[in-house]
């Protein structure tokens, strides 16, 4: 049985993301995205949530950013 592997997003998506084209620096889009689903572990944690739907969560902020320029949300306007 074969299995259909579907990645969050393409390589060209991650080189290219809106923010980068916006001028935000891989280190901190990184750095952003590692913290920001680093919150959600913890609130999952304090809301007593399974692993499942944290993990649902940080997925869902992923393709988010891979499809919106965090400097549209005035992450990076004062670089």
């Amino acid at each position: 049985m074969s299995r259909i592997l579907t990645p969050l997003a393409s390589l060209s998506q991650i080189s290219k993301s809106p923010s980068r084209e916006d001028g935000i620096p891989q280190e901190m889009e990184e750095d952003l995205r590692a913290y920001g689903c680093k919150l959600i572990q913890q609130a999952g944690i304090l809301l007593k949530q399974n692993q499942v739907a944290m993990a649902t969560a940080q997925v869902l902020f992923q393709r988010f950013w891979y499809i919106t320029s965090m400097k549209q949300f005035g992450i990076g306007a004062r670089l």
